[in-house]
């Protein structure tokens, strides 16, 4: 028999319900240590000061990460916003090489104090409710004694599954923090 022929292009897999990997992720110079997690709390409004952070591929580093000193413990918050459309269900999905507590729009939702190198992409998953509106994520990062080198993340549309392009489906959308990413920050792809 004759091969049948192609009749376009027909999509054998849905789009993955995930953003991708937020870029534009705010990081504070390094703080003082606290020395455990458990006394590691929500960043003060106007305390903390947040610089840009690098962009490596799919995780984020602090300013400075290559001249840190060994051995040295501090504490990184790395920030970044989104907002949906409509309410949703969510996840987080992140990965971090030194101890780790996650804040969802300023309320503690994970803790990992035995965080590690290396970073992993997805290591952790947070499922969350998103009303419509801004929301916001901040990760606390200790350095582990100098070897952490930063975090990745990205929201994932926990309720979809695999999704069909041609239906219109709402994802979070990335709320620009700094010039140098304003024109990326439709999470879209």
């Amino acid at each position: 028999g004759r091969p049948l022929p192609a009749l376009g292009p027909i999509e054998l897999a849905g789009r993955p319900p995930q953003t991708c990997f937020f870029p534009d992720i705010e990081v504070t110079p390094p703080l003082l240590w606290p020395g455990s997690l458990d006394a590691v709390t929500y960043p003060k409004d106007g305390h903390t000061d947040f610089v840009p952070s690098l962009f490596r591929d799919f995780y984020c580093t602090p300013p400075g990460v290559m001249t840190r000193k060994p051995g040295s413990d501090e504490l990184h918050y790395f920030r970044f916003r989104f907002t949906c459309a409509v309410q949703m269900p969510l996840r987080l999905l992140f990965g971090y090489d030194g101890q780790a507590k996650v804040f969802i729009d300023k309320q503690a939702c994970f803790a990992d104090p035995a965080g590690t190198n290396p970073i992993t992409i997805d290591e952790a998953k947070i499922d969350f409710a998103a009303g419509k509106g801004e929301h916001e994520v901040v990760i606390a990062l200790g350095t582990n004694q100098g070897k952490a080198w930063g975090v990745c993340a990205r929201l994932d549309r926990s309720d979809l599954g695999k999704v069909n392009r041609r239906q219109p489906v709402a994802y979070p959308e990335i709320l620009a923090t700094s010039s140098r990413h304003a024109a990326k920050a439709n999470l879209k792809q």
